[in-house]
């Protein structure tokens, strides 16, 4: 091999193994603003999840290259950024994960300035000494979030139970409700056949068994609205009689 090609590599390498973890931060940096950026003007739910995405793969990378430098103002801004895109990841409409995303943004405008100040500064003696005070209140603030999910959760599913609960006992009284008012319905039914014979009004009657359901609906509706169904089929029966007694007087 040509030495002077050699001692080019060697050069290389020797550079490429000097690079500080800020320098390779300050590299990456605006990479992650571009990625955040698209994702906040980006107008279609599947592209700003897709440059949010992006992004918080970058600021993953970051928040663990800040800290490796000792640079705790930009390790706050990457790590608030990476929390607020990953709430971003978990919502469904675009509003939602462009309000994330927004906030991710107001964490790192100054990143870059940051990054600066710490590569030329370097590690300050302040640094090394309050670094483990600062990860200790960082382990403690995720001890205390997950404490706060553990609580929203048993929440939730306290108000899933007493949902079902108060959903079982509506059941009951749909299911009540309905064999009260589909045997009223039957007994006016028949009077309904019965006047009209007592009157020999000589008209047919066809029987109106539409009212008639399978409980399995119910499931599908609120007790309001299965009131609401059988009141309008007592209505239409009800018209149905005013017809055949109209009808009736007419051919008296």
């Amino acid at each position: 091999m040509n030495l002077r090609l050699l001692l080019t590599m060697l050069a290389i390498t020797a550079v490429t193994m000097a690079q500080s973890p800020c320098d390779t931060a300050i590299k990456l940096a605006p990479d992650a603003n571009l990625f955040l950026n698209k994702a906040y003007v980006s107008t279609d739910l599947e592209a700003t999840l897709g440059f949010a995405r992006k992004a918080l793969e970058s600021f993953s990378s970051l928040e663990e290259l800040t800290l490796s430098c000792d640079c705790m103002t930009a390790y706050d801004a990457t790590y608030e950024a990476r929390v607020n895109l990953e709430k971003a990841m978990e919502k469904s409409s675009w509003e939602q994960v462009r309000f994330f995303v927004n906030k991710a943004r107001g964490f790192t405008g100054n990143l870059l300035q940051d990054l600066d100040g710490c590569q030329y500064q370097g590690p300050q003696e302040s640094d090394f000494q309050s670094r483990q005070e600062y990860l200790e209140a960082r382990q403690q603030e995720l001890l205390d979030r997950q404490k706060a999910i553990t609580r929203e959760l048993q929440e939730q599913r306290k108000m899933a139970e007493e949902m079902a609960r108060k959903r079982e006992i509506e059941l009951k009284q749909q299911k009540a409700f309905k064999t009260a008012a589909e045997s009223a319905l039957k007994q006016y039914e028949l009077a309904l056949k019965k006047l009209n014979e007592t009157f020999a009004c000589g008209q047919s009657q066809e029987p109106m068994s539409n009212y008639m359901r399978d409980e399995a609906v119910l499931e599908e509706e609120s007790l309001e609205l299965t009131e609401y169904y059988y009141l309008n089929k007592a209505e239409e029966m009800h018209a149905r009689a005013e017809e055949i007694l109209r009808k009736c007087r007419n051919l008296k």
